[in-house]
């Protein structure tokens, strides 16, 4: 049984790991996908404040 488990060692999220991963390897193109799948995620996706340089 545990040979069984073993051979079936996947994350069950691994679908959702490779669509992230694609779109943040191509981030620059898809920089609204990316926010709306971080969002969907449930992840915080609010810009950092900008501190202005003085």
């Amino acid at each position: 049984m545990s040979d069984h488990v073993l051979h079936h060692h996947e994350p069950p999220n691994d679908d959702l790991a490779m669509r992230a991963t694609n779109i943040v390897a191509s981030h620059s193109e898809n920089a609204k996908e990316c926010r709306e799948f971080l969002d969907m995620l449930g992840l915080d996706t609010t810009p950092p404040p900008v501190v202005p340089a003085d």
